[in-house]
């Protein structure tokens, strides 16, 4: 029991409890997606793609997207050059209603990913 509990393991439940999340939102279990992209957070709270894929999640289905804003704000802060990332704070402020925001984060999207093409 100790083992699974040592800090080294702790990233890899986080890839794993991401994963789930992102099952569990495809086939349409928001309460359970939700609950595994906590638990992603908790093994690893620097876990930029269960961010993203929350605040994506979250914002689709337009629920909480206060937290969606956070989660989303927070996975570009991990990783600012991805362009996907880019595109999901664009699409939660336009969610919000932000639209001059949304805009802007959408264009750096587009232009990060021609950069990287």
């Amino acid at each position: 029991e100790n083992a699974t509990r040592a800090p080294a393991r702790r990233p890899f439940k986080s890839i794993v409890y991401s994963t789930l999340g992102d099952v569990r939102a495809n086939l349409g279990n928001n309460e359970g997606s939700d609950e595994a992209y906590e638990l992603a957070l908790r093994y690893d709270p620097d876990n930029d793609n269960a961010m993203n894929n929350y605040a994506y999640n979250l914002s689709v289905r337009e629920e909480n997207l206060e937290r969606a804003k956070e989660l989303a704000l927070k996975a570009i802060e991990v990783a600012p050059e991805n362009a996907a990332y880019l595109d999901t704070v664009g699409w939660v402020y336009f969610k919000l209603g932000d639209y001059d925001r949304a805009e802007r984060f959408i264009q750096a999207a587009i232009d990060t990913g021609a950069a990287s093409a």
